[in-house]
């Protein structure tokens, strides 16, 4: 079988049994004998490894490991690592076979007009990379061996491969390259050696530097160092920089329940990079989505085209203790941001109970804390730096407040955020306690606890096990009941000037160290946000729904509190809530629950967590959210193209 990597090559990045591009004239379409074609891989030297089993093979998802062939590579025939879905070539530790030396056959051209002709392996195998994601047909010498035809240039050591090299390329603003003398040396070709392989002080003194083909040893140490270089896709812009897009692949969020398979992947550095990567991907009509920390339960990540991750743009830019402002890059992670706050003395205002999410979406979400008087995280945003789909900076600040106000909680569709303005305030620490009540003894007492203290939540938990799914402590030792099911586990944070200490049932120290809680990533939540005055109706009516029909759901209701906010379409937009979330296991049929908690809670003009479960449809959000239309008409103005929309966020934003 062809590897599943030639394969997506020969088809333009597509996969199945009919996705093979049409034979070139004179050609056949049947697979080409192993001796004179490819067999697992590219050949590109006459030494050729190849897998047994499925490794490399069409029909399955076997992978190679990097193996350079004989200690002693044969003199005339340069060995290439075959690559595979990797990029790594194959051994016997894989099932495979060592490269095997086949004789020189005079009918075939000589080993110094076979290597003037060889196309580079990298080139070869990243045909895509060249511009065009649809890949080609390529040219082939006597032998079946893809090749393109070397020019010779003065002052240059190694082949270049010129403008007709029968390869297509796509330039940023999507027009092929001319052709012939005189067209321009940077949008005219594809690219020169030096722009793959490492010259200078990334490379040891000897062989490679000026261009020429790299040992096996050598080859191995840069990869080694870095190991995206064989998988990148690369194009060239008007300026002859190179940028990368990455190979794609599947995409899982952290518990699983949403996937997605995006064609190219990217992870920016700086914000330069994240503009220049956006602006590529609209010239070349792919859309593009951005990958957080995975924590969101509904479909709002998914792309076919570029998903790009910003793990690599994080940390905390800038500290601004006079004005109490931070700036903190994307990709931050919010536990990242306690820690640098810690040390300057601020802390957050508010904050969840998961701190490993990306700020970027975990504010823009709706990501929210508790406490009656206090806000979403996103309300605490101050400004913030959008990349738009042509690749310009949008920088919001304070000074169209109508504007930050739409940006606050737009769930990545006005633009990719590079960087955020937050206001904090001077450091604190919290007391925590915890206690065990009866529902109804907590019913009682829902409004004394909201109002007395600055934070107030708790769990509700139908069964004794039910505490177990979210990894709840017992506190049966602390409880005002000697019952274990149909409880309330409860939970009050304050402020407070005492000195750090932790009990199995009380805890003082620095905010963001009591704020979070440890959850294992075992359950799909749906979440929504309910008026204030409604909230012990609604609280009562899914717990009867739960002891009385779906008996089989058990995981703990999750009970906040949370004061409105003026941003456009936040889940508390102009009203103060309650939240209200439910849980079904993965792995199992929970629809049916999730279904009727979202008709109980509709009855009470509740709005979703952006993250979370749903079932809203366009007229609901027109229905639920008064500044859907005016946010629908600016993220039409921003992104005219949908760019940075899915399916999903097309129906619900578009």
């Amino acid at each position: 079988m062809w590897s599943r990597s030639l394969r997506a090559f020969r088809s333009g990045g597509r996969s199945g049994r009919d996705c093979r591009s049409p034979a070139e004239p004179g050609r056949s379409r049947r697979r080409p004998p192993p001796q004179r074609g490819l067999q697992g891989g590219f050949r590109l030297g006459r030494c050729v490894g190849r897998t047994s089993g499925n490794a490399g093979g069409g029909e399955g998802f076997g992978r190679t490991r990097t193996d350079h062939g004989p200690v002693q590579p044969c003199r005339h025939h340069r060995h290439s690592a075959v690559p595979g879905d990797d990029g790594r070539g194959v051994g016997p530790a894989d099932g495979g076979q060592r490269a095997q030396h086949v004789p020189h056959d005079p009918r075939r051209p000589s080993p110094d007009d076979r290597r003037r002709r060889r196309i580079d392996r990298l080139h070869l195998f990243h045909i895509g990379g060249c511009g065009n994601p649809h890949g080609g047909p390529l040219q082939y010498d006597q032998g079946g061996v893809p090749y393109v035809r070397p020019v010779r240039r003065r002052g240059v050591q190694g082949p270049e491969y010129p403008v007709q090299c029968g390869l297509p390329r796509l330039h940023p603003d999507g027009s092929r390259p001319e052709g012939g003398r005189g067209a321009d040396p940077v949008r005219g070709r594809c690219f020169r050696r030096s722009d793959r392989r490492p010259t200078g002080a990334d490379v040891p003194a000897g062989r490679g530097r000026q261009g020429s083909p790299l040992s096996c040893e050598r080859r191995r140490e840069f990869c080694q160092r870095r190991p995206s270089v064989r998988r990148q896709l690369f194009y060239s812009d008007v300026r002859g920089r190179n940028m990368a897009f990455e190979k794609g692949g599947v995409w899982r969020n952290w518990v699983g329940n949403q996937y997605c398979v995006s064609q190219y992947k990217a992870s920016p550095g700086t914000e330069a990079e994240l503009a220049e990567l956006v602006a590529e991907a609209d010239k070349r009509d792919l859309g593009v989505r951005v990958s957080g920390s995975g924590h969101s339960f509904t479909p709002v990540v998914g792309t076919s085209g570029l998903l790009l991750s910003l793990a690599d743009l994080r940390g905390v830019q800038k500290v601004d203790k006079a004005r109490k402002q931070i700036t903190v890059a994307g990709g931050t992670r919010i536990n990242e941001v306690g820690k640098t706050l810690k040390q300057h003395g601020l802390s957050l205002i508010n904050q969840g109970d998961i701190d490993s999410q990306a700020v970027a979406g975990a504010f823009t979400t709706g990501t929210h804390g508790t406490g009656i008087k206090l806000g979403n995280m996103a309300s605490s945003i101050a400004g913030m730096r959008i990349v738009k789909a042509n690749g310009e900076i949008l920088d919001i600040d304070g000074s169209d407040e109508e504007l930050l106000h739409a940006a606050q909680v737009s769930v990545g569709t006005l633009g990719i955020i590079s960087s955020m303005t937050l206001n904090v305030m001077d450091a604190y620490n919290l007391h925590e306690r915890l206690w065990r009540d009866d529902f109804e003894t907590c019913m009682e007492r829902h409004d004394e606890l909201a109002a007395n203290h600055r934070h107030f939540g708790f769990f509700w938990c139908p069964t004794p096990e039910s505490r177990h799914l979210y990894c709840l402590p017992d506190t049966s030792a602390v409880s005002s009941t000697n019952k274990s099911a149909d409880v309330c586990e409860m939970k009050v944070m304050d402020i407070t000037d005492a000195a750090p200490m932790e009990s199995e049932f009380e805890k003082i120290a620095y905010s963001s160290e009591v704020y979070p809680i440890e959850y294992v990533p075992n359950f799909v939540e749906l979440e929504y946000a309910v008026p204030v005055e409604h909230g012990k109706a609604a609280v009562r009516a899914v717990r009867d729904l739960m002891l009385n029909k779906h008996t089989n759901c058990i995981y703990p209701i999750e009970y906040r509190f949370t004061a409105g906010d003026p941003a456009w379409m936040s889940p508390f937009h102009h009203q103060d809530s309650i939240t209200l979330s439910v849980s079904g296991g993965p792995g199992i049929d929970y629809w049916a629950f999730l279904k009727d908690v979202d008709q109980i809670l509709r009855g009470y003009d509740s709005r979703p967590h952006w993250g979370k479960m749903h079932f809203l449809d366009t007229d609901d959000v027109t229905h639920l959210y008064p500044r859907a239309g005016d946010f629908r008409a600016l993220r039409r103005e921003l992104d005219p193209k949908g760019r940075f929309l899915n399916d999903h966020l097309k129906m619900l934003l578009g």
